[in-house]
């Protein structure tokens, strides 16, 4: 379980990710993460995270290389998120 800075609460979130990121990966959640090989392509994790602006900050860091799955809620979460803050920003102007 890693903390980020500012709201949140801590859940349990559902990750696929791309094998040239496993290392980022274990950097961010510890070795102690077990994912499971879907593809040659694809890996797919759970972990327990705060789940607040700052967390998908950094899945957007990684250019669609992590991507939330499994959770409808949290997909609406990063939706809104990418809607407040990037997509409408830029009609607002």
């Amino acid at each position: 379980m890693t903390y980020m800075y500012g709201e949140g609460k801590i859940e349990v979130i559902e990750l696929e990710f791309t094998p040239n990121v496993y290392s980022n990966m274990i950097d961010k959640f510890g070795k102690d993460i077990h994912p499971k090989k879907i593809n040659e392509n694809l890996y797919c994790v759970q972990v327990r995270h705060i789940i607040n602006s700052t967390f998908f900050s950094w899945i957007i860091g990684f250019g669609g290389r992590i991507q939330i799955s499994n959770n409808d809620v949290h997909k609406k979460q990063f939706k809104d998120f990418l809607m407040e803050n990037f997509i409408n920003k830029n009609n607002a102007d």
